[in-house]
């Protein structure tokens, strides 16, 4: 059992490390791309509009970015609140004589069902 959390630990951290590498890597890219930009918008113009340029599709990336994030975070709240609405109507859903044991084991099926349409 320590054998698969230790494997578990090398493989995010062996995850991170290429991670963090190809982030760095793509900076530098970048970097260059953004200096290859600059040059060939100033040759064919003047500075300040290779500069407004650049600035503007910087600008439009970083608000695209920016509202995915949101969007993806208000997707999130809404499955969390769908989620407890489930859980709540198969709870209400339960007889309510039935023996505690019962209720238990539907409760723990249900878990399992949403569990499974989660990782879907």
């Amino acid at each position: 059992m320590l054998n698969g959390v230790k494997q578990a630990a090398a493989d995010a951290a062996r995850t991170a490390a290429l991670l963090s590498v190809g982030l760095l890597i793509l900076l530098i890219g970048l970097g260059f791309l953004t200096l290859a930009a600059w040059i060939y918008l100033s040759i064919t113009y003047d500075a300040l509009t290779a500069s407004l340029i650049i600035g503007c599709c910087y600008a439009g990336v970083g608000l695209i970015f920016i509202a995915v994030a949101l969007m993806s975070n208000g997707s999130s709240r809404r499955h969390a609140v769908r989620q407890q609405q489930r859980v709540q109507a198969a709870a209400s859903s339960l007889p309510p004589k039935s023996p505690p044991l019962v209720q238990a084991f539907l409760y723990g099926m249900q878990a399992g069902l949403n569990a499974g349409a989660r990782r879907d």
